[in-house]
C-alpha cells in the first residue's frame, strides 16, 4: 500500500543490543533489510579503539 503524498515520513531510530562483537554493518543491514522503510544501519564502535560496543543502530522512516 502506497503512502499518500500528504502524509509526512519522519526519521526514527532503533538501538539493537547484545550484538556479537564481530557483527558487521552489512550483517545488521541484512537482518533488517526485509523492512522497506530501512534507511541505514551501523554498529556502534568505541571512538578510540574502534572496537564494537555490541550495539547496533537501525534508522528508518515512519509515518507521522
Amino acid at each position: 500500500m502506497a503512502v499518500p503524498p500528504t502524509v509526512p515520513l519522519v526519521p526514527a531510530s532503533l538501538y539493537v543490543g547484545d550484538r556479537h562483537a564481530d557483527a558487521s554493518d552489512g550483517e545488521l543491514f541484512e537482518a533488517f533489510s526485509e523492512f522497506k522503510n530501512l534507511t541505514s544501519v551501523r554498529i556502534c564502535r568505541d571512538s578510540s579503539s574502534d572496537a564494537s560496543k555490541a550495539i547496533g543502530k537501525k534508522n528508518h522512516s515512519m509515518l507521522h
